[in-house]
């Protein structure tokens, strides 16, 4: 994975996406900080495998710990939305720390009910349409 991101990282790629979780279900610190390291100051994402954590908050000062910029959650829910209160909950608990990134079954027509019970900056989401992406940039900016 090391050499996979540094291959990456030197064909111009915005930023990593990784995941990985001990036996225990906790965030593994070590590898993750190695390949945060490899992305030689590319911004690193923390997938959804934080959402299958035995404690979401730890898990969150884990991807902290290991240097990752933002983390991408459900809120340990099947959906963004299910888990909205979780995901305010680690965004105030985030601060400034580390972005958290809501995702999981966002659409048109939920998208805008996840941003405003979350407090997210930033969503993952499966949009279709020049129209819907304008007006979902439209709604982050007001929000903001």
């Amino acid at each position: 994975m090391i050499r996979d991101i540094e291959r990456a990282g030197s064909l111009g790629i915005a930023g990593i996406v990784t995941g990985a979780l001990t036996t225990q279900g906790r965030v593994d610190v070590a590898r993750t900080r190695a390949l945060v390291e490899a992305a030689s100051g590319l911004p690193v994402t923390f997938h959804r495998a934080i959402d299958s954590a035995a404690n979401l908050p730890a898990a969150l000062e884990e991807a902290i710990d290991s240097g990752a910029s933002r983390v991408l959650t459900s809120g340990g829910a099947p959906t963004a939305l299910e888990g909205a209160d979780v995901i305010a909950a680690l965004v105030d608990q985030a601060g400034s720390r580390i972005s958290i990134v809501a995702g999981g079954g966002i659409r048109e027509h939920n998208v805008r009910d996840v941003i405003a019970r979350t407090g997210v900056r930033e969503i993952h989401a499966r949009l279709v349409g020049e129209a819907q992406m304008r007006g979902l940039v439209d709604q982050v900016k007001r929000n903001s």
